[in-house]
């Protein structure tokens, strides 16, 4: 005797997504050349206040210098 058979029966459930306090997108760029470069210099015009939040390179000084630039 299967005692979950009701439940089985109604099949996965899905609860609503936690809302976050953070409204605002953060963005990461990988390689910050000049494609990444005028991405972020559109982000203040983002309608949602967007940010960089990481810039990576195989560089460290023009990732912090990319950084720098936000």
């Amino acid at each position: 005797m299967n005692v979950h058979a009701d439940d089985a029966a109604k099949g996965p459930t899905m609860t609503d997504p936690t809302p976050t306090t953070q409204t605002a997108p953060g963005w990461a760029v990988l390689g910050p050349g000049s494609i990444a470069r005028r991405f972020l210099s559109q982000l203040p015009a983002s309608e949602r206040d967007a940010r960089l939040v990481a810039a990576g390179s195989s560089s460290a000084e023009r990732a912090g210098a990319f950084a720098a630039e936000a």
